[in-house]
């Protein structure tokens, strides 16, 4: 009994914290650049490859895609994303931030997630201002731990690792942030500071599932 009312605790604690932040594409083949003018072509399967002679590091660009075993999905009723999940691995929750239109769980859970769309278009850099702005409220050493490009389905993005603590509880924070000219996405993965190392995988391969 004991344990399953720390279970509900630990549950409610994350979810409060998360209340404080605040049509399926389809693809042509098409090519892009990562930030090293690295040429990498997109299929319209959702794989991808770097152009013949393209010699590569493998660390300066994050790419994410969509998996075979992804086989749910929510579309948003603004018609402009859609998130494919595993369901051996996640299931959706209930919607308790009023800023956000998904929310979704682990199995396990473990781990949470929170997707956020802004019809503006809104610059990297600026969005992650706001992270830590918000992050902020419930505790002024909120920080970013992390920052890596990525290139996820096809768009260009960011994600983003950054803390910050409610009490004693340390929480991390591993947020996508996508934008383009019809608006701006947060895709963004939480859990205890204890939990993220095992769970970063995880949320990582989740993020592949975001199609804007």
């Amino acid at each position: 009994m004991s344990s399953i009312k720390h279970g509900k605790i630990f549950t409610l604690t994350l979810l409060f914290i998360a209340l404080v932040f605040s049509s399926q594409n389809i693809f042509a083949e098409e090519t892009v650049k990562d930030s090293k003018g690295n040429i990498i072509i997109l299929h319209n399967d959702f794989t991808w490859e770097y152009s013949k002679g393209t010699t590569v590091s493998g660390d300066d660009i994050q790419l994410l895609k969509k998996t075979p075993n992804m086989t749910e999905r929510v579309a948003s009723k603004t018609g402009k994303f859609t998130i494919y999940y595993d369901p051996s691995l996640w299931t959706e929750a209930k919607v308790d931030n009023p800023s956000a239109e998904f929310a979704f769980k682990n199995i396990d859970n473990t781990g949470f997630c929170l997707t956020m769309f802004d019809g503006l278009s809104i610059p990297i850099e600026q969005m992650k201002d706001v992270l830590i702005i918000n992050a902020q409220k419930i505790d002024q050493n909120a920080h970013i731990i992390d920052s890596q490009p990525c290139l996820v389905n096809g768009t260009k993005g960011e994600i983003v690792t950054y803390t910050a603590k409610q009490k004693s509880i340390e929480i991390i924070f591993y947020t996508l942030i996508v934008s383009k000219q019809n608006g701006t996405i947060q895709f963004s993965f939480y859990t205890l500071a204890s939990a993220f190392n095992d769970l970063k995988p995880q949320f990582l391969k989740a993020m592949g599932g975001l199609v804007f």
